[in-house]
């Protein structure tokens, strides 16, 4: 996201979800106790997208699950009954269920709510601690790591916290908020010019503490990247959330001359050479993910196609040629067509699967007439219409199995996944590796998994196990 100084001043983006405090608690979170409630890879895009307006909460059902598990100890909760077990164990140990939920459910609060059930939820965790201890890694966690400090101040007493290792927020407090924004406590950004930043600070000196903002302070500040204030007034920013966003923010105090700004400037090139490694490293991982699905996708399409194509050519083959006699000018025109249908079968071969088609299409609506003499060449194109067809449907209808306990009819939570050779049952894509690394005794990274022919606990024979 751009710097938000100098000529950017008026143009403010739109706050969202993840511009506020709830978001920033909950990221931390869930990133230090990820063990606990059994997360692969925490998505905070993901996470976003479903607390809004995501008509499917996976990510969000699962955490939900776990915190209740772990503090109730009951392991009959599933994501199908959060809506009775949320206000139950909300009265019991928060002593009020949740505001609406009872009526609308998980699915029927507002982004705000959604999170805000999520948050607490998680944090009543800690009403059972020896719960968290007995599920989780927290006892090798050091009391420094379970504590979460900002890891810096600017001159306006500005609290800047890093997330989850690759994320960085600004916490702003009202009174500078106020200041900065010439607008206290308001979301809405069409309210025509605003007045300049140096009158704002002369208009608010009598209410404002002169502590808090000096007049080179003002003038040389990263301004707000939006307007969205939390209820006591405060403001929360998301500054970094790709490698790029961490670049510019050293930028800000690279060349400030204050002790404070100076120690911050140090702190956030410290980590942002971590945390730029790790946003490099999960952009890799997802783009090797779809990769991998696609391409594993493909490969079964075309090992059907060519066992297709070898069928058709081998009954062409075992077919007896007719004999050439002297003078026999229909046998002789019978092999030519012959030879032609078998050349026309080779070049189609070679081509692209869409090309294929056409030319498919071309042979099954031309010589009608002559059905009983290219029954063989007709046969072929028919079952490469069949084929076309079932794969078309096959793109839209399958059955997902995994060793998760997730299961469905075309049922896809947008994490990468496999397909077993035999039987055609998908599955995650994590969840296969490491099975298959307990099975064989070593690990086996995605890149390895194409040359790997893949199959399930239910197809695999006793040899095989």
């Amino acid at each position: 996201m751009p710097l938000a100084t100098g000529e950017s001043r008026l143009h403010l983006r739109p706050g969202t979800l993840r511009d506020t405090r709830s978001f920033a608690q909950l990221s931390q979170l869930l990133h230090t106790f990820y063990a606990a409630l059994q997360l692969e890879a925490l998505d905070l895009d993901q996470l976003e997208h479903e607390l809004g307006d995501s008509p499917q909460r996976p990510l969000v059902r699962h955490i939900l699950k776990r915190a209740l598990r772990i503090l109730t100890g009951n392991s009959s909760i599933t994501e199908d009954k959060l809506d009775t077990y949320v206000p139950r164990v909300w009265e019991k140990y928060a002593g009020e269920a949740p505001q609406g939920f009872a009526e609308q459910g998980l699915d029927g609060l507002g982004s705000g709510d959604r999170l805000g059930v999520v948050l607490q939820s998680c944090e009543l965790m800690f009403c059972r601690p020896e719960n968290v201890r007995s599920v989780g890694s927290t006892d090798a966690l050091e009391p420094r790591e379970l504590r979460t400090e900002p890891i810096g101040q600017d001159d306006l007493h500005r609290r800047y916290w890093l997330v989850g290792d690759c994320r960085l927020y600004r916490e702003t407090s009202k009174p500078v908020a106020d200041l900065l924004l010439d607008q206290p406590e308001s979301n809405d950004t069409d309210e025509g010019p605003r007045r300049s930043t140096r009158a704002a600070a002369q208009k608010t000196k009598t209410t404002v503490p002169v502590r808090f903002a000096s007049k080179d302070a003002l003038e040389l500040c990263d301004m707000p990247r939006h307007r969205m204030r939390e209820a006591d007034g405060d403001l929360w920013e998301l500054l970094c959330e790709t490698s790029g966003d961490w670049s510019q923010m050293k930028r800000v105090f690279c060349r400030s001359k204050s002790s404070r700004e100076r120690r911050l400037y140090k702190a956030i090139s410290d980590v942002s050479v971590s945390a730029i490694q790790r946003l490099n490293k999960i952009s890799k991982s997802r783009q090797t993910q779809e990769a991998l699905a696609v391409r594993k996708r493909s490969t079964r399409i075309a090992m059907r196609q060519s066992l297709v194509e070898s069928e058709a050519v081998s009954s062409l083959d075992e077919e007896p040629r007719p004999k050439r006699t002297r003078g026999s000018e229909p046998a002789t025109k019978e092999s030519r067509e012959q030879r032609a249908k078998r050349r026309e079968l080779a070049r189609l071969s070679t081509l692209d699967f869409e090309d294929a088609q056409l030319a498919i299409q071309r042979i099954a609506e031309s010589e009608p007439a002559s059905a009983d003499r290219d029954e063989p060449m007709h046969a072929w194109a028919g079952q490469q219409q069949q084929l076309v067809k079932e794969e078309q449907e096959e793109a839209d209808d399958w059955m997902f199995r995994c060793s998760c306990g997730k299961a469905g009819h075309n049922y896809d939570d947008g994490r990468a996944m496999t397909a077993c050779e035999q039987c055609g049952i998908w599955r995650h894509l994590g969840c296969a590796l490491r099975a298959e690394a307990r099975r064989t005794g070593r690990e086996i990274d995605e890149d390895d998994w194409e040359t790997i022919r893949y199959v399930c606990p239910d197809c695999r024979t006793p040899a095989q196990a």
